[in-house]
């Protein structure tokens, strides 16, 4: 029993005695030259895992929904992100802006996050240290 106790003992110091937060949270902004985005439909933000090759894990993502300012916060787990470089995806339905009346009801809207909408095309990166993040993401100018 002696034993056991050592054991969960230090199990709980090793706990609290860490070099401090081991998880992110996340909240930023997305502009283009300096100009706040703002999503005027639904608008996801995907960060992916990138992995130790390179390459951005698919099966695996955490999402944030973009607002109208151009600000999103990561909410879901209560927030919580593990720290590590990401690769962001930017996925947007339903139509921007009002319709064209002259355009054919067949014409799909323009997708204003092209280049950024799927893991093969964006080059956007983000990278996520333990503590809270407030990122700037600007489109103009991807790290990848």
């Amino acid at each position: 029993m002696t034993i056991l106790l050592r054991v969960v003992a230090v199990g709980v110091l090793a706990t609290f005695a860490g070099c401090g937060p081991t998880t992110g949270t996340l909240k930023g902004k997305l502009v283009k030259d300096g100009v706040p985005v703002g999503a005027d439909g639904l608008v996801s933000l995907n960060f992916y895992p990138i992995k130790p090759d390179g390459t951005a894990d698919p099966n695996n993502a955490y999402t944030a929904g973009l607002n109208g300012e151009g600000t999103f916060e990561f909410l879901a787990s209560t927030g919580i992100i593990p720290p590590g470089k990401y690769r962001l995806v930017i996925r947007a339905a339903g139509q921007y802006g009002p319709p064209d009346p002259k355009a054919p009801k067949s014409k799909k809207a323009p997708d204003r996050f092209a280049g950024f909408s799927t893991l093969a095309e964006s080059k956007l990166t983000v990278t996520v240290v333990p503590g809270a993040n407030d990122l700037v993401i600007d489109l103009s100018k991807p790290e990848g």
